[in-house]
Order: C-alpha cells, then sequence, then structure tokens
C-alpha cells in the first residue's frame, strides 16, 4: 500500500510544460517543430475547427514533459482568419509557459511584427533568427546580443537543417522555462501611453492570465476577440468613443492607427540597431530576380505553369508505372498461391470468396497505386520546397480576378491537387465569407490524389500510348470547370468585389529532399490508411451486398448490389456507362474515391479474367473517357462533404455542395460523351 502511494506522489510530481511555437508562414516554423520533436508528435484537429494541431515533447533533465504545440503560421494576432483565431485564443487562454517566435532572418522587419505583439501579451519568450545562411547570403548578419539586450529575452541563430542548432535551441527551451523574465513592451507614445491607461484602469475583473495593460492594447487595436469579450462594458464603450472623439478634435490618427504606426516606428528603430548590411544582393537572390523575369512574366508564365504540372504527370505516370507493374504481378500471384492454399485445405467457398474477390481483388488492387500518390506528393513538395508554388499563385493571380475569385484561392486550389480536405479547411486564409464559399464549391473540380489511382487505371488500359497526356488532360479540364463555374457563382449566387492579395516571393533555393520524402511519406500513408480502413470495410461492404440474398449468383443483377445498381443506372445511360456495375462504383466513390477501383476489382474480376480484361469487355475508349470525366467532376468524397459542412457551418449549402456536383460531373460527361461519338 505504501510503495503505491509513493508512486503516485512521483506521478504528482512531474510536472509538464507547454511550449508555444509561433511564427509567420515560411520562416521554417514546422521544419524546427519536427526537428526538435522527432516521432514523439502527432496531429489533431483544434477543438472546434478544423486547423490542423500538432504537438509533439521533449523531456528535461528531471524527466518532466516539455509539450511544444506548433501554432498555424501568421503574420500577426488580429483574429479575423481562423488560423489568426486559433493562434491567438491559444497564446491567451492556454496561457503557454513559453512562447518561442520563429522569425526569418532574412526578413527580418517583416517577422517581427508577430514577435512585438506577442511580447505585449507579458509572455516568456525565446526569439529563434532562423535562416541566418540565407540571411548571410544575402549580406545580412542579425546581432543576437544586441537584439537579446533590447528585448530582454534569448535570442538564438539556427539553421533549421543543422542538427546542432536544433540541439542548442532544445537546451536553451529547457533552460529558460526555469527563469524568470521582464518583459519589455512596445515603446508607445505619450498619447497612446495615456489613452491606454484609461483603458487599463478601467478593464472589468477577468479570468485572463495576460495584464490588464495587454487587453487594453488588444482593445484600443479593435481586435475581435476582445471587443466581444469587454465593449458589452457600457462604461468602457463610452471610454473609447470619449478617447476617439479627442483625437478626431486634435487632427490625429485614431488609436489603432497610432498604435500600429508606434508599433512599426519600434520595430524599425530596433532594425537599424541590430541588422549589419555586409553587401549587395547575393547570388542566390540575383538568379531568383532572373529566373522570375521568365517564369512569372504575363505572357509566358500561364504556358509555364502548365508545362509543369504537364511534367508532373509526366514524371508520375512513367516513374511510377513500373513499380505498379510490379505490384500486380505480386497481387497477381499471391491471389493464386492463396486461392491454392485455400482450395488444399478446403476452405469454404464463401470464405474464399470473401478473400480473393473482396480482399486481395478490392483492397489490393487500390494499395498498387500507392507508388504513383507518393511520387504525386513528391513532385509537389520539390515544387513547394524551391520556392516556385508561389510564382504559380503569382501567376494565377489575375485569372482568379477574372473569375470572381481572391487571389489567395489559387492557394487552396493547388492544395486540392493532394487532397480536397485540407484544400476546403485552407480556405480560411481568405477574410470574406463570401470569398471562402464561392471557392469551396469549386475546389471538388481540382482533381485531388485519391482519383488518381482511377486515372492511370484506365488511361493505361485504354491510352496507353498518350496516358500522361490523357491524365494532364482530365486535371486540365478540371481546373477549366473551376473557372468557368466560378465564373458563373460570382455572378449570380455571389455578386461582390473580390478583396485583393498581397504576395511574398520566396527566393529559389535547392529542395531539401529529406524533409520533403519524409512529408511526401506521411500525407501518402493517409492513402494505406484509407485502404486498411475505410475502403477495406467499402469493399466488404460491397462483397457482402454481392452475395445476398443467400443463394444467388455473385455479383449478379439479382443480388442486392445489382439492384441497387439497377435502381440508378438510367442516370447514367445517355453518358456511355449505363450498365450497373460501372453505377454501384461511382456510389461507392463518394465515400472515398479510390473505392471505385476496389468495386470494380469486387464485381469484375473472375477467376478466369484479370482487372484489365474485365474493363476492356466493359468500356470503350469513348465510355472510359466519358468515365474519367465523372469521377474527376461528380460528387467529392464523404470526408470532403463533411468537412464543408464543417467549414460553411450550413447544411442547405452542404445539401447545394453534394447536388450541384453530381450534376455538374453528369452534364459534361455526357456532353463529352456524346459529342465525341458525334465527331
Amino acid at each position: 500500500m505504501s510503495v503505491e502511494k509513493n508512486i503516485t506522489s512521483d506521478i504528482k510530481k512531474i510536472k509538464t510544460f507547454t511550449v508555444a511555437l509561433a511564427g509567420n508562414p515560411n520562416t521554417g516554423k514546422t521544419s524546427i517543430f519536427n526537428a526538435l520533436t522527432h516521432q514523439h508528435q502527432h496531429v489533431g484537429n483544434w477543438p472546434g475547427v478544423t486547423v490542423e494541431k500538432k504537438e509533439g515533447t521533449v523531456y528535461n533533465d528531471n524527466n518532466e514533459e516539455v509539450k511544444i504545440v506548433d501554432l498555424p503560421g501568421i503574420y500577426s494576432l488580429r483574429t479575423r482568419s481562423q488560423d489568426e483565431i486559433v493562434a491567438s485564443s491559444f497564446l491567451l487562454e492556454n496561457t503557454p509557459d513559453m512562447t518561442v517566435v520563429i522569425l526569418d532572418a532574412s526578413k527580418f522587419e517583416r517577422s517581427f511584427y508577430l514577435l512585438s505583439e506577442i511580447r505585449e501579451l507579458g509572455q516568456k519568450t525565446i526569439v529563434v533568427l532562423n535562416m541566418t545562411d540565407v540571411a548571410n547570403e544575402n549580406g545580412i548578419e542579425i546581432n543576437a546580443d544586441k537584439l537579446s539586450e533590447l528585448l530582454n529575452c534569448p535570442v538564438i541563430k539556427t539553421v533549421a537543417s543543422n542538427n546542432n542548432d536544433i540541439e542548442k535551441l532544445k537546451k536553451l527551451i529547457i533552460s529558460t522555462l526555469s527563469e524568470e523574465q521582464d518583459i519589455i513592451f512596445t515603446n508607445f507614445s505619450e498619447s497612446v501611453e495615456e489613452s491606454l491607461k484609461i483603458i487599463e484602469n478601467n478593464i472589468p475583473k477577468n479570468d485572463f492570465k495576460i495584464s490588464n495593460l495587454s487587453i487594453a492594447i488588444k482593445i484600443a487595436e479593435k481586435d475581435d476577440y476582445f471587443s466581444k469579450k469587454f465593449l458589452k462594458n457600457e462604461k468602457l464603450n463610452e471610454i473609447l468613443k470619449n478617447i476617439s472623439k479627442e483625437y478626431k478634435e486634435n487632427n490625429e490618427s485614431d488609436l489603432q492607427t497610432k498604435i500600429i504606426e508606434d508599433r512599426w516606428n519600434y520595430i524599425s528603430n530596433i532594425c537599424k540597431q541590430v541588422i549589419i548590411e555586409k553587401g549587395n544582393k547575393s547570388t542566390s537572390t540575383i538568379i531568383s530576380d532572373r529566373i522570375d523575369k521568365i517564369v512569372i512574366n504575363k505572357i509566358l508564365g500561364l504556358p509555364i505553369f502548365f508545362l509543369i504540372i504537364f511534367l508532373m504527370f509526366v514524371f508520375v505516370y512513367n516513374l511510377g508505372n513500373p513499380i505498379i507493374d510490379f505490384f500486380e504481378k505480386f497481387i497477381s500471384i499471391f491471389s493464386t498461391f492463396t486461392k491454392e492454399t485455400m482450395v488444399g485445405h478446403n476452405i469454404p467457398d464463401i470464405i474464399q470468396s470473401l478473400i480473393i474477390n473482396g480482399l486481395i481483388n478490392g483492397v489490393g488492387t487500390v494499395i498498387t497505386f500507392f507508388p504513383q500518390i507518393f511520387l504525386l506528393f513528391l513532385f509537389l513538395g520539390m515544387l513547394e520546397d524551391t520556392g516556385y508554388l508561389s510564382r504559380g499563385a503569382f501567376v494565377m493571380d489575375r485569372l482568379m480576378h477574372y473569375i470572381g475569385l481572391n487571389g489567395k484561392s489559387f492557394i487552396p486550389l493547388i492544395m486540392g491537387f493532394g487532397c480536397n480536405v485540407p484544400a476546403i479547411v485552407g480556405t480560411r486564409i481568405l477574410e470574406k465569407r463570401r470569398d471562402r464559399m464561392l471557392t469551396m464549391l469549386v475546389v471538388p473540380f481540382i482533381s485531388c490524389s485519391a482519383r488518381l489511382p482511377v486515372f492511370v487505371l484506365f488511361c493505361d488500359i485504354f491510352f496507353k500510348k498518350n496516358a500522361p497526356l490523357m491524365i494532364f488532360s482530365l486535371y486540365i479540364i478540371g481546373i477549366t470547370v473551376s473557372v468557368i463555374i466560378a465564373k458563373i457563382l460570382s455572378r449570380t449566387l455571389f455578386k461582390s468585389e473580390n478583396s485583393s492579395f498581397v504576395m511574398e516571393l520566396p527566393t529559389y533555393h535547392i529542395p531539401n529532399m529529406k524533409n520533403i520524402i519524409n512529408t511526401s511519406w506521411e500525407r501518402s500513408s493517409e492513402f494505406l490508411k484509407r485502404a486498411a480502413t475505410f475502403i477495406m470495410l467499402t469493399v466488404i461492404i460491397v462483397w457482402t451486398l454481392g452475395n445476398l440474398p443467400i443463394g444467388v449468383q455473385y455479383a449478379s443483377e439479382n443480388s442486392i448490389i445489382g439492384i441497387i445498381g439497377k435502381k440508378i443506372t438510367f442516370l447514367f445511360s445517355f453518358a456511355g456507362y449505363g450498365f450497373w456495375k460501372a453505377s454501384v462504383a461511382l456510389l461507392t466513390g463518394v465515400f472515398a474515391k479510390e473505392a471505385i477501383i476496389g468495386t470494380l476489382a469486387t464485381l469484375l474480376v473472375g477467376n478466369s479474367m484479370t482487372l484489365t480484361q474485365a474493363l476492356q469487355s466493359t468500356f470503350t475508349q469513348t465510355s472510359a473517357y466519358s468515365y474519367l470525366i465523372m469521377v474527376l467532376l461528380y460528387t467529392p468524397c464523404l470526408p470532403t462533404i463533411m468537412t464543408f459542412k464543417s467549414e460553411s457551418n450550413s447544411v442547405k449549402w452542404t445539401i447545394f455542395f453534394v447536388i450541384y456536383t453530381f450534376a455538374v460531373g453528369l452534364l459534361i460527361s455526357t456532353l463529352i460523351y456524346q459529342l465525341i461519338n458525334l465527331i
């Protein structure tokens, strides 16, 4: 009994610290997080929102847990976009023991704004000057000691790829947690200081662990989060009105503008003291400027962008296909071996059918396409890491405005090439609901990686010599349809001006292949997880319905799955695939697009027929292409639908989303089928 008490007592002594990682997008924050936490991390969603939440752990010398939380990349704590709301809420309500702010040393002044806001919250801070190698190449050096003195907090220089730097940072985090730190606020002008003092003295009692001065600053800035919390107080409201009136009478900028101006003056003053400029632009910056004269050229920009996307599919297809052929042969050999083994052991026919027709033919066929999913993410990762994807967004900006979308909309749209779920979640970078809704409604027409296995399978069978070109044509059709639909919706359901888009173009650099491969593996592993769970369940359901009622011939018209298929086949009769097995595959594709292959393999493959032979006997070239158009455009998968519901917070719009995407897919696949037949 005493032993148990001692154990309990020891457990209670172990403290858990929380450290937040904050920074602008593209400052290397996530790379530092990954390097700090290694395998001790997990990814989920923040409570109540679909913003990705990354957490990891490190341990100090006393074996106390230090939880590292990777906040969304943001430029300020203004709490208008969902990313900003999540980051601000965490810093204000969860009040971490310390915040590590990652600054891009090569763009120090721009990165500093967020740091000044976080320091104004009165929290213990470490400043990380990352990308110091890039800064040095550009002839910029930051005096870390002087900066540390001015801010009264530790400052460390890092290069995220350097393990020694990361180990130093880890030790600094652990040591700083046990130290006291006096907070130095922004140096505001006298009039601002007086106004903030008045607000501070009239703030009602609250549960926030930050100082009333910190709260006063946020209220004066008209921060949405604090306005909702405190401006219900009539006295405080009246005080703010009087302050505003006084500024107008003195012909001064309002208090909010003055705070922002003072903050930038403060930042500018610090930059003058700590930035040492050694010379002219680096070679890499000069090369970047020269490349940009071509790749973001008004005339050449778009053709180059589409050429790169085409080369991506040539790369994915030609490199991935030999690996797929190997996997297919392995699946075939494994299927034959399993069949012979089960026959030799007198396994019942129904079990043999489940394992062969259901699991091996269904799930196994889907898994064979993993190499191409991985290669797709690998190529996109290289484009992102080199800095080209930002150029793609810049090049597409004019087109986005023409069709009625915000220029930022291209960012979630390009994410759609990987998966529509994070693409829809990514629309939170758009501040106007009109822009978010419009972008979410056209995201599903951008072909995701889950559709790629279906495209590869059909194009390899029906368009062998021109398979990459045919796959590319599908992606172009998806982009074209999204453009047309966006134009229609922006002139009908979403009439209003779209907002402007300001973008920073990073310097080109050689991609970090280790990080890209790790990230590509993580993203494509989701495909294997779906195959092992969701798709397997779908295939087993299809197989079960294909065997019911008991005694019916497997996957016949008289089975339950056959009856369901025949009920909906009439919808597709004019599109060239008016046979029930193709209809059922589209139905299961709503659960997961990869399940289309599993369903076709489960229903079509027999003892003496491969999936290739079965598809060749079922589809023509024209009907196959029409079917791929439908797969490309029709109702997105269930996770995408649920994400749309969560982001739009509207059942009516979700129903519209499901119906209109199906209608668009059916209409265009029918038109293309009929047009090709006429020609």
